[in-house]
């Protein structure tokens, strides 16, 4: 993805859609590197899924640090399920 803009990324929800979920997620670095201004960081959030519902998407931005780099790559992290559920 070009620097400067944003990606779209989906969590899939898997089982039993019938009850209400949350999850939380967040992004850690991999060779992008948040502190050097390579992507904006997301440190904590929620989606929550309500019954039947089985996707939900969210951004994350890709910054323009105007350095000529190699493709750079961040992970997001999905964590504490509420009830616990297939992810």
């Amino acid at each position: 993805m070009p620097e400067g803009g944003r990606t779209q990324l989906t969590i899939t929800r898997d089982g039993n859609i019938d009850l209400p979920v949350s999850v939380k997620y967040r992004t850690i670095d991999g060779i992008a590197k948040s502190s050097e201004g390579d992507y904006r960081p997301i440190i904590t959030e929620t989606v929550y899924f309500k019954p039947g519902e089985r996707d939900i998407s969210f951004y994350v931005f890709v910054l323009d640090d105007s350095i000529p780099e190699t493709d750079e790559t961040f992970f997001v992290e999905l964590y504490d399920p509420t009830p616990e559920g297939k992810w």
